[in-house]
């Protein structure tokens, strides 16, 4: 090992040709999250209820959404009702449709058919 660290010689570099930076103009998409204020106490529960729905953490109940934002009862209830039924009708309009269908191609007039075939219209 001591012959071969001795025996070595520094390589000789190679000048470079004459190198110039150019400005390269790059877009870069970001993905920028703006927390929603809430506007009032229920709004703010509102939010902390869909917040809570996310994964990993746990649901909120009625009762805490009761203690921590000063709801009654029955308010409490309306929000979770509300937000579960929000949830809800995306999922439910993505079951209706089928892969196979027709009405997942767009109309080109605008107008989707009504499910008479020509020969009927005519």
């Amino acid at each position: 090992m001591w012959i071969v660290r001795n025996t070595r010689q520094p390589s000789a570099e190679i000048p470079a040709d004459e190198h110039v930076c150019q400005p390269i103009e790059t877009v870069v998409e970001v993905d920028h999250e703006v927390p929603v204020l809430p506007t009032d106490r229920y709004e703010a529960a509102r939010l902390a209820y869909i917040d809570s729905l996310g994964e990993g953490k746990q649901r909120l109940g009625r009762r805490p959404l009761m203690n921590r934002w000063g709801l009654e009862q029955r308010e409490a209830e309306d929000i979770i009702a509300e937000v579960d039924k929000e949830r809800a009708q995306p999922a439910d309009a993505g079951e209706v449709e089928t892969p196979g269908s027709e009405t997942a191609v767009p109309w080109l007039s605008g107008v989707e058919p009504t499910g008479t075939s020509q020969a009927e219209a005519a």
